[in-house]
């Protein structure tokens, strides 16, 4: 039985209340039937007590037989909640069988079932369970590689410096913080769970469409709990103001054929954040942000910049932990923007939702969700407001860092030591093993460590589980090129520094473009043409192809070609069709002439 309930109350007494009715039978020569009316023991049950003559006399049940002790489940609950807190997981089944596998390596007696079927059965792993109440099984949430290695000490370092520069520098108040963030609103929505009949293998439920269309929604709330009203995206061409009726009052919107958030609406969004908020001189105000290539642009920088507002970006694929937004704001509006849409779609049956519903949609959930309670807790959950640089914990929020964190833990322990004039922190090792005085310690011998530690909790004991199954470890990061895409990071985009380096970038590009749709024609050395090719030398469905015979301007194939071809006078000294060269005889290609 997998629930046992008891109906009975019988051999209910508990052993101290035994031991006393034997001691005043044996010891005060009372009467088996006296003490047994007095103290409400079965006369029988006290008899057999007394003729045994154990001290600790068995009462009750005993418990049913155990597979593993008490130790070995506690080790394979640690096991599973580490799993767990790096983001992989075992499923019951993959517990099952784990527990089988664990099972055999310590011969342990279990059911013969358990080698048969390869996995620990379902009544043991239901038993586990409800002697551990601390594991439960969850639905985990889809976590990016890249939020889980970019979320680390370093990074979360390197923003909450910026911040605490900018809140000195600036003096900027708790109620001038702000951070914005974009979501999607789409017209078909996830459907949620109804009561149907018992058995029937498909139920359904009517949508809008088979895909929706997604209208962007940019939001900023300051740590106050405040918020603007909220800026729409429309994938429009041209934007009109009846595409904002029944939106919350004081929206603003734009459209652009994609519906995305591009410089251009970023910078319409950066004038309606202005004219919401007002900031001044005396009032600055900070805007938190996240990476996204559309924040950078010139002109929302030098309109940010001289009306005072300072841009902080975030770390690179770490807004699911620092930007309020997306801690506690969000989600609370995805899920009344659901409900609202389903009441919608019950209220107008036979019609199709489209973009211009989504605002009246906007306006019932906005205010559901855009609450100040919900608010003020993203902005102190992430450590922003109040000021919390230590407010993540090393063995909680960074767990997933370590299965792609490469650099190996160095087995020693590590300490902050006051420097004796000015007072500067530095570290230094020692062998955990041998040892130590800490009150008598040679500072001028110590070893200082210049390399980062890694911030990722590592077990340094392994314990058998993790050698039957060890947690996964990524192996050495492989040098490969990002094709000539920046690295973004923490930084504040409207300091000159970092503003110069920007306008830098963008100039790049622009010149670039330039130079593709404008090729430069230096040199004079002779047109060099390759010579004809000759029938039958090669096949034209040939499958892999020399860059010698690709046009490095088009790709166009040589053998498939019908006009001449021009060799590039630069170092390359590759080819390009005549169409791409414009018959030039002093042909240079885009590379070599950019000096790449």
């Amino acid at each position: 039985m997998r629930t046992y309930i008891r109906k009975k109350s019988h051999a209910s007494a508990s052993p101290e209340l035994i031991r006393m009715a034997i001691n005043l039978v044996k010891k005060d020569n009372r009467k088996i039937s006296d003490v047994s009316k007095a103290l409400s023991i079965p006369r029988r049950s006290l008899t057999r007590y007394i003729k045994t003559g154990e001290e600790q006399p068995l009462v009750g049940y005993s418990k049913s037989r155990k597979v593993f002790s008490s130790a070995h489940e506690n080790d394979l609950e640690e096991y599973l909640h580490q799993s767990a807190d790096i983001y992989y997981g075992l499923s019951p089944k993959e517990v099952r069988k784990m527990a089988w596998r664990y099972a055999s390596m310590l011969e342990l007696n279990f059911p013969e079932t358990w080698n048969t079927n390869k996995e620990a059965g379902v009544d043991w792993f239901g038993g586990f369970l409800k002697r551990h109440p601390t594991l439960s099984i969850r639905k985990p949430e889809a976590t990016s590689l890249a939020r889980t290695s970019a979320f680390n000490q370093h990074n979360v370092d390197l923003f909450f410096d910026n911040l605490s520069k900018l809140l000195d520098r600036e003096k900027i108040r708790p109620n001038c913080i702000w951070n914005m963030d974009e979501t999607g609103v789409t017209t078909v929505i996830p459907c949620e769970k109804i009561v149907a009949r018992r058995g029937q293998k498909q139920v359904g439920a009517v949508v809008s469409a088979e895909r929706g269309v997604l209208v962007t929604l940019a939001c900023a709330v300051s740590a106050t709990g405040n918020s603007i009203p909220p800026f729409f995206i429309f994938p429009r061409a041209n934007f009109k103001p009846h595409m904002l009726n029944g939106a919350p009052l004081g929206s603003k919107g734009t459209a652009n054929k994609s519906g995305w958030m591009l410089e251009s609406t970023y910078n319409d969004f950066m004038d309606h954040f202005i004219s919401s908020v007002r900031p001044s001189k005396d009032h600055p105000v900070l805007l938190l942000l996240d990476n996204h290539s559309s924040h950078l642009s010139l002109a929302a920088l030098d309109l940010a910049k001289k009306n005072s507002v300072h841009l902080l970006s975030f770390p690179a694929h770490c807004s699911h932990k620092l930007q309020p937004l997306d801690v506690s704001v969000y989600g609370p509006l995805k899920k009344y923007n659901t409900a609202a849409q389903a009441t919608w779609m019950r209220n107008n049956p036979g019609r199709t939702m489209t973009i211009y519903d989504i605002p009246g949609i906007i306006n019932s959930s906005f205010p559901l969700a855009f609450t100040p309670s919900n608010i003020i807790a993203g902005f102190q959950k992430s450590g922003i407001s109040p000021f919390d640089r230590d407010g993540f914990h090393a063995l909680a929020d960074y767990a997933p860092g370590y299965v792609t964190d490469r650099v190996e833990p160095a087995e020693e322990v590590l300490m902050q030591i006051p420097m004796p004039d000015e007072n500067i922190p530095f570290t230094f090792t020692f062998d955990e093993n041998d040892d130590a005085n800490f009150d008598n310690i040679d500072i001028d011998e110590a070893q200082i460590v210049s390399e980062a530690v890694p911030s990722t909790p590592v077990p340094r004991q392994k314990s058998p589980l993790q050698e039957l199954l060890p947690l996964p470890k990524a192996g050495p990061r492989k040098q490969t090129k990002n094709n000539g895409r920046r690295k973004r990071t923490t930084a504040i985009l409207t300091d000159t520094p970092v503003k110069a380096v920007i306008e830098a970038e963008k100039m790049a590009v622009k010149s670039k473009a330039a130079r593709k749709m404008f090729p430069d024609q230096p040199g004079s050395s002779k047109k060099k043409r390759m010579p004809k090719k000759k029938q039958g030398e090669q096949s034209k469905s040939k499958k892999f192809k020399n860059k010698d015979e690709l046009c490095i301007e088009c790709g166009a194939d040589y053998y498939s070609s019908s006009v001449g071809w021009i060799q590039c006078t630069g170092m390359c000294s590759l080819w390009s069709c005549e169409t791409c060269a414009e018959n030039a005889d002093d042909y240079m290609c885009v590379s070599c002439a950019s000096g790449l």
